[in-house]
């Protein structure tokens, strides 16, 4: 039987594309991960993904783990693509 703190956990993925802004990506997840956090429990399920490889490549050039690429079957309600660009 799945408990109802298992049932309310909403899941929320980020799909990282090459060149993505890292703080961009921290000013998304860290709240999610601070109510996390704060409620004792998981209350946000985040999860990275990337189109190919297995980290995303910041503009700055940092990679970041990811959980599985974009390819394969997410399942996650929630989906977030990161990806900025300055043409000025």
């Amino acid at each position: 039987m799945v408990s109802d703190d298992l049932k309310n956990v909403q899941k929320i993925g980020f799909i990282l594309i090459p060149g993505f802004a890292l703080m961009s990506y921290a000013s998304a997840v860290e709240p999610l991960r601070a109510a996390n956090l704060l409620a004792g429990r998981d209350i946000y399920a985040l999860s990275a993904h990337v189109v190919d490889g297995n980290a995303g490549m910041t503009s700055s050039g940092i990679p970041v783990p990811c959980n599985a690429a974009a390819g394969a079957r997410l399942r996650v309600p929630y989906c977030v693509c990161l990806r900025w660009r300055y043409t000025g």
